[in-house]
């Protein structure tokens, strides 16, 4: 009888514990991407369900950082200034995690801060990239990576900006902070007072702003833009989080993709707009305000004049289209935004806008221009102004994905890329004394009938025709414009009668292609050759061996 009744408790306690894991599993697969995502993590926070050791956590922080010891050391032309191009990788350092994280100026410093809260210096020529003597970010990484199902990645749990007020010495940053009394992470902003001489911090940070818990703890689309006043107020903006189904942006309950000011004295804050969907970049500019730059979704990219009361229609309202698709949600009006703040610009396609800055004591040709920095078009983009317009947008082709730039100093442009790079583009002042695109020695004949469309040095989106470059020896159709059906069927490389039977009938040596008939005599078409020869001499004669 006694072993019957222990039987039965076995087999009821045997039931009860299945019955405790099969509910569990059942309640993540159900709820774990719903309305109780929040409560089911909660409790497997609480239970350590899943979760990691803190030396395992510590490990998969450490995979996270990379060494990029690539090198650019190059020249670049933009309409009215030429550069000189190079890259600084870390020193000292493990790397960096790729993709996140920004710079700013404090004094003559630029601050590098990575996507996981870590801060990088360096000062004057940039040489190298050394530790910064600030505190971590406090995000409380640790525990986010210890916590069940947490991803740590280039998308999830990111720095997003570092602004630096030069008027209070202080800093401010926006990020993820993993909340641990809700088990989610949430876009935190914290300041510390900051000397910029010596990069000692007074005191510690002071978280000033939290947001609302992230779904599931995506960091897409967060914004995250910070910009600072010269009274001291603070402004933030932040991003959707992929809640566009929700209608978080009109929301005015919710903080998903709105813009704030920022009283960080009294940690308090109020809501300025609303209808953002993903503006990475915040500026405090002399035309417009506060702008912001925020990506669009497929097209649609924006910089918008930030008005307090505004609304800016997401996700009602888009200037691109649903992806792979060529209408934006139940609308068919080609991107139409009636009744909704219009941007100062746009654009389509989407060029994925990381930054914006206005220039200002860089050089009198640009001062007063934006700077916007782009991810997926890998270039800048140099918007011209004009009684509070945009007349025109340059793009300058880097080929790298730029998170955030800063003027470091006059005439040089620090860019910090998505491969843990900083790239700096200092005005080459030998060149532009010149005032000669092309080498001072071109005969006459070359830059009269082919410098008008043509260029040397790299080619650039502004560009109507392909570079002079190193031609003789040169793939045919091998630069990075876009050629004609007819000379990529060509073949072959640039030799110089290639070069002369293309100059004699261009027609006649690629069929289809967009070089005009220049009508040469022949001894022009001779000057010509005979001086891409010459330069092809003075390229192998200074190639070290």
């Amino acid at each position: 009888m006694t072993s019957n009744r222990n039987a039965l408790v076995f087999w009821i306690a045997l039931a009860g514990v299945l019955g405790l894991f099969g509910g569990y599993a059942i309640a993540r697969l159900f709820f774990l991407n719903g309305p109780f995502s929040n409560f089911v993590r909660q409790i497997e926070y609480k239970l350590q369900l899943s979760g990691r050791s803190p030396s395992i956590a510590t490990d998969v922080i450490a995979t996270q950082h990379r060494v990029n010891d690539s090198k650019i050391d190059r020249k670049l032309d933009s309409a009215f200034l030429p550069f000189r191009i190079r890259s600084v990788s870390a020193s000292g350092a493990p790397g960096f995690p790729l993709e996140g994280g920004a710079v700013t100026m404090v004094g003559q410093h630029l601050l590098v801060v990575d996507r996981l809260g870590n801060f990088f210096q360096c000062t004057e020529e940039c040489a190298e990239i050394t530790k910064a003597p600030l505190p971590p970010i406090p995000n409380n990484i640790l525990e986010y990576v210890s916590f069940p199902h947490s991803l740590l990645d280039e998308r999830h749990f990111r720095t997003h900006s570092a602004r630096y007020s030069s008027s209070l010495h202080m800093l401010a940053v926006s990020y993820e902070l993993f909340d641990s009394s809700l088990a989610s992470a949430r876009l935190a902003v914290s300041i510390i007072d900051l000397d910029s001489t010596t990069l000692q911090t007074s005191g510690s940070w002071t978280t000033v702003f939290l947001a609302d818990p992230e779904p599931n703890d995506s960091n897409d689309q967060a914004g995250g833009g910070l910009a600072w006043r010269d009274d001291g107020k603070l402004f933030l903006a932040i991003g959707d989080f992929t809640m566009e189904a929700t209608k978080a942006p009109q929301d005015l309950n919710s903080s998903f993709g709105k813009v704030f000011e920022i009283d960080v004295r009294s940690r308090s804050h109020r809501l300025l707009s609303s209808g953002l969907r993903n503006p990475e970049g915040l500026a405090w500019t002399k035309a417009f305000g506060l702008v912001s730059i925020e990506h669009g979704p497929q097209g649609g990219d924006r910089l918008d004049q930030i008005v307090e009361g505004a609304n800016y229609g997401w996700p009602r309202v888009s200037l691109g289209t649903d992806y792979h698709r060529y209408t934006f949600g139940d609308r068919n009006d080609g991107g139409r935004i009636d009744g909704y703040v219009p941007p100062i610009y746009a654009w389509v396609p989407s060029i994925a806008p990381s930054a914006v800055i206005e220039l200002r004591n860089f050089d009198e040709r640009w001062d007063g221009d934006l700077l916007v920095a782009s991810l997926k078009a890998q270039r800048l983009f140099r918007l011209r102004l004009n009684d509070s317009r945009v007349i025109y947008s340059e793009p300058i082709f880097l080929g790298k994905r730029i998170r955030d730039l800063a003027v470091m100093r006059p005439g040089v442009l620090a860019l910090w890329t998505d491969d843990g790079q900083i790239v700096l583009m200092s005005i080459d002042r030998e060149k532009l004394e010149t005032d000669r695109r092309e080498p001072s020695s071109l005969p006459v004949v070359v830059a009269d009938a082919c410098l008008y469309c043509h260029h040397f040095g790299p080619t650039n989106d502004s560009d109507f025709a392909p570079s002079f470059t190193g031609l003789l020896g040169r793939p045919v159709a091998s630069d990075r414009f876009l050629y004609s059906a007819g000379l990529r069927k060509v073949g072959g490389v640039w030799t110089a009668d290639a070069l002369r039977r293309f100059l004699s009938d261009p027609a006649g040596f690629a069929n289809g292609t967009s070089m005009p008939q220049l009508r040469l005599v022949p001894q022009s078409i001779d000057e010509i050759v005979a001086e891409f020869e010459r330069l092809r001499g003075e390229a192998n004669a200074n190639v070290t061996p």
